[in-house]
């Protein structure tokens, strides 16, 4: 049998330990998305009304 796989397979790919976020680096990740989240949904509302403000203003 040809045993080639072995060279490309890492038994530390199984581990999953090793591969999970820890639960503060989860925390901060989704805190900081939801911020972006609010800060782009305010963003587009004060452009919004900046627009309505012209034209309600404009000669």
């Amino acid at each position: 049998m040809n045993d080639d796989h072995r060279r490309f397979f890492d038994a530390r790919s199984l581990d999953r330990r090793q591969q999970r976020t820890p639960l503060v680096g989860q925390l901060i990740s989704g805190f900081l998305a939801s911020l972006v989240i609010v800060v782009l949904l305010l963003a587009t509302t004060a452009g919004a009304w900046a627009i309505l403000y012209l034209i309600h203003t404009a000669p």
